[in-house]
């Protein structure tokens, strides 16, 4: 009976628009409740201090109103100009007013409004704001079942503290610009609009909302048999606000074609995460990025290889030894890359990730990360114990993950080298993967791979910003664009790591200590701000 006056309901006249006000509504409870629980968070996690209303740190003189110069600083604006000149450090003088970056000059040459505050950088250098093109902010712990058979079924739950402590600390590290791609709609879309309001303090979201795929995944995807299906679950994602479509492994590629085709009709770019098409095949498909530098797939491979990978497939050994396989000169591997440059398909790596599963038998690279104290506590016992890529890899399986790491290493610096334009992401809050601190370990791992540090730092800032198509206001820093920028101890162009060391973070021209977002940042984590402006983390007082 109920059944079919549902059914009624939702054939009359203007159902459609009262499912959308329906699920606005369950959006709007999202916001409230994260709200909530960043202002719990606060107080659990920083001393009791609501930081979004503390002017103790720098003083009210700098946290207050009104225009701010940044003095003295050697900047790296990124801006493009043909000469090159964008990456190389020079001195600098950089207003901000209302938000923005007012005007960037030469020392001593900006006549300042009066009232002015100003903050000396005089040592210090100042980079674009960065940008973690892969980041599941609201990622909770996933519960994995053995059904008959011997199948998994995984289950992502909900813990509302993972959204708020993941956005602090991406701030915290200089993040001040993020892509999720993927979660659930109601609350990646309700965490974009808590820090578009301020409510939340966080990088900028671009959120996607659940991930589109043919096999189950509770709480995280949505299952889908038929390209109309496909069309279906886009066009509901559309309706409801999300900034991009995540589509899936699982995927062929006529089912993939569907959803990218109909991403493009509701002027949405797709991501995808591919296995069941190559890589070729999805940038055919017009693919704005494929996520995960993984391959996986058998078709890439050569043919009298495939036999022998595919017996991998049990297992997400899987993901590493496809390198094993590969041949780099291969008719198919060209074709793929040619197809990535010619049709401009992004591709973000998320090394990462990865590593942690490669090396997942050493402490270090799992439970000995200092980092670990930032994250959820939910996440860190859920890695501990159920869920973690290396589940039930032996020694034999680590030494051929690890053999195969540099070949990982490899296709990523020949993409890069053949033109294939990447981004960094990290897939935050999977495995090991702690937003914030992951950041600086994706581009140490990229320089590994052979990566100038120059391009590394491009892909940082202004491939981020582009990628995520918000170069128009962030990624460079120019007159005009917002003001999100790190402020760092030393110059990312000698040394990659120097990104760790932050003193301050200046998002839409507000000043962030990393000490006023998480209550402490470990040693070998991220360098601890120096008290020349913000006091040891956890610090409350400070003098500029």
């Amino acid at each position: 009976m109920f059944d079919r006056q549902l059914t009624d309901l939702l054939q009359r006249p203007g159902a459609r628009h009262w499912l959308v006000r329906l699920a606005r509504a369950v959006v709007e409870a999202w916001i409230v409740a994260l709200v909530f629980a960043a202002l719990a968070f606060a107080g659990a996690f920083g001393g009791g201090r609501v930081h979004a209303q503390d002017e103790s740190t720098l003083g009210s003189a700098l946290l207050g109103p009104g225009p701010l110069l940044l003095r003295g600083a050697t900047v790296i604006d990124g801006v493009e100009r043909g000469d090159g000149s964008g990456w190389s450090p020079r001195p600098a003088d950089l207003l901000i007013e209302d938000g923005r970056i007012a005007v960037v000059a030469t020392p001593g040459e900006i006549t300042a409004p009066e009232g002015t505050r100003s903050l000396d950088l005089t040592g210090r250098f100042v980079v674009p704001g960065f940008v973690d093109s892969h980041a599941h902010v609201a990622l909770g712990p996933v519960r994995v079942e053995q059904q008959e058979g011997g199948i998994p079924t995984m289950t992502m739950q909900v813990d509302a503290e993972v959204g708020p402590r993941s956005l602090r600390s991406l701030l915290a590290s200089g993040v001040t610009s993020a892509r999720d791609p993927g979660g659930s709609t109601a609350r990646n879309i309700a965490l974009r609009e808590a820090v578009a309001t301020g409510a939340v303090p966080g990088p900028v979201l671009t959120v996607a909302g659940e991930v589109i795929d043919t096999t189950a995944f509770d709480g995280l995807t949505v299952q889908v048999t038929s390209l109309e299906a496909v069309r279906a679950e886009v066009r509901r994602q559309a309706e409801l606000g999300v900034d991009l479509i995540k589509l899936y492994a699982g995927l062929a590629p006529e089912m993939l074609r569907a959803g990218v085709d109909e991403a493009s009709r509701h002027g949405l770019p797709a991501v995808a995460h591919l296995l069941m098409s190559t890589w070729r095949e999805g940038a055919e498909a017009g693919l704005h990025s494929i996520l995960h530098a993984v391959p996986g797939s058998p078709k890439m491979l050569p043919a009298e290889q495939r036999a022998a990978y595919m017996k991998d497939l049990h297992s997400t050994l899987f993901l590493l030894t496809w390198f094993e396989f590969v041949d780099f000169e291969s008719p198919e591997i060209a074709a793929t890359i040619e197809a990535l440059v010619r049709l401009d398909t992004w591709v973000d790596p998320t090394l990462v990730v990865f590593e942690a599963a490669a090396f997942g038998d050493r402490p270090e690279y799992t439970v000995d990360r200092p980092e670990l104290a930032l994250a959820a506590e939910s996440l860190v016992e859920n890695w501990r114990t159920s869920f973690r890529f290396d589940q039930g890899w032996d020694e034999d399986a680590y030494r051929r993950a690890q053999a195969a790491w540099p070949r990982a290493l490899e296709w990523v610096r020949r993409l890069h080298e053949a033109g294939v334009r990447l981004t960094a992401g990290t897939d935050a809050n999977n495995p090991w993967t702690v937003p914030g601190p992951s950041f600086h370990r994706e581009l140490e791992l990229l320089v590994e791979a052979g990566i100038p540090t120059v391009d590394v730092l491009r892909i940082a800032t202004r491939n981020g910003a582009e990628a995520l198509g918000r170069l128009a206001e962030t990624g460079t820093l120019e007159a005009g664009k917002r003001a999100d920028l790190v402020v760092l101890r030393s110059s990312p162009l000698e040394r990659i790591s120097a990104t760790r060391e932050i003193e301050l973070v200046v998002q839409g021209g507000r000043l962030w200590c990393p000490s006023d977002l998480v209550a402490a940042v470990p040693v070998g984590a991220q360098s601890a701000a120096a008290s020349r402006f913000c006091g040891g983390p956890g610090s409350r007082t400070a003098s500029p």
